[in-house]
């Protein structure tokens, strides 16, 4: 049971996350804060979310908002779609842009709640910054949680930067295996640095029938693949679109989703009867997306980079469906063969993948059986305890 804490009361065991990127913009950041936050909540901890008003996803959210016992404060900034041409840049130049807006907002939450608040949490390396002030200033807790694999081998600069930045820290959070290696590596102790794991809501993202999903949405083909995600170059849009072409018309192709790519993926429709753009799924309809994932044969994630622990791969799994992704980054650690084909992602492989599928369905159909076990082995909220545990409070 949560106990209200009134300002002033040393008794407070508040817990203030800090990121850029917060619902309802869309990614998979975004969605691990919604679900940390709301795990946090049910176990009767106090949240304070310091972000922006979504900086990529083209909707507009309330500046102050308040769910349970989850309070989000949210700032509004210049260069809407700005990011998603910056984040291929060289880090100051993010750095620059994120930092000034999300430290005022966040140190003005830090200044209202310093009395409740015990834990600063921040995620990505903007907000690491930002709380390694707070946790000096304040004398907070501070964790910081990673989101990609920063590839610290060509980039010396940034890996003495990150040093800096982690070493004050009580606690850090690798999104996987080869992000809490490579921190090792530039020098930070072993000793503080744990993996967390993603999970998903198991209740939410479940099978529901493939061919009642299909009746639901009225989804064509016989056979159906599917994406979901943002619609950016390194999230191979663009590898898996040219690997639509030259299959049988069975093969269908849903993209689910929103960004720079929508208005190529949108004209790749109207060119190909196997191709279908859905666009952004609106708020009131997001009880449609385990729908999504349950009509597909597979799903298709085919990231151009050293991919982190992805939420729709767990998600799309959850519901019964198997998914074809990278062989790089986080992905190989916590999938298997059992109910993924990791793979080099080009347009070739790709197209192979899905051709061998859709041509051989009987091991298809035996990764599909296996998918929700998988899940509910590997990807339950009991895993969000090792973050929760990093704070450091009483039980």
């Amino acid at each position: 049971m949560r106990t209200e804490t009134q300002p002033g009361d040393p008794s407070g065991s508040g817990i203030l996350l800090i990121s850029p990127f917060c619902k309802p913009n869309v990614g998979g950041a975004e969605a691990h804060l919604d679900k940390l936050s709301k795990y946090l909540d049910r176990r009767g901890h106090r949240v304070w979310i310091s972000t922006y008003q979504p900086l990529v996803t083209p909707v507009k959210a309330p500046s102050y908002e308040r769910e349970g016992g989850i309070e989000t404060f949210r700032i509004s900034w210049f260069g809407r779609g700005w990011f998603n041409r910056l984040e291929h840049l060289p880090f100051v130049f993010n750095f620059l842009y994120l930092f000034p807006g999300l430290f005022v907002n966040s140190l003005r939450v830090a200044l209202r709640h310093r009395r409740q608040i015990r834990v600063v949490h921040a995620h990505g390396l903007v907000a690491t910054s930002i709380a390694k002030i707070l946790a000096r200033l304040f004398a907070f807790r501070s964790v910081a949680s990673t989101h990609a694999i920063y590839g610290f081998g060509r980039r010396m600069l940034l890996a003495k930067i990150v040093r800096w930045l982690f070493a004050s820290f009580d606690y850090i959070l690798a999104v996987g295996e080869p992000s809490r290696q490579e921190l090792i590596q530039i020098g930070l102790p072993a000793d503080r640095i744990e993996v967390h794991p993603n999970w998903v809501d198991l209740r939410f993202f479940r099978p529901h029938g493939r061919s009642a999903c299909r009746q639901m949405l009225n989804i064509q083909g016989e056979f159906v693949v599917l994406f979901i995600g943002r619609l950016i170059e390194i999230k191979g849009v663009r590898q898996l679109l040219e690997a639509a072409r030259d299959v049988p018309p069975q093969i269908t192709f849903y993209f689910i989703g929103d960004g720079p790519l929508a208005s190529e993926v949108e004209e790749a429709s109207r060119q190909s009867p196997n191709i279908f753009f859905i666009g952004k799924i609106p708020s009131e309809e997001a009880h449609k997306i385990p729908y999504y994932y349950g009509a597909a044969d597979l799903a298709a994630f085919p990231s151009q980079y050293d991919e982190g622990f992805a939420t729709v791969l767990l998600e799309s799994i959850a519901c019964g469906t198997p998914v074809i992704s990278c062989d790089r980054g986080v992905v190989p650690y916590f999938l298997t063969p059992e109910v993924s084909d990791l793979i080099d992602p080009t347009v070739e492989n790709l197209r192979e993948r899905i051709l061998y599928y859709f041509q051989n369905r009987r091991p298809l159909e035996e990764k599909q059986r296996a998918c929700r076990a998988f899940a509910e082995e590997r990807f339950s909220e009991e895993k969000a305890k090792i973050i929760e545990k990093s704070y450091g409070l009483p039980e």
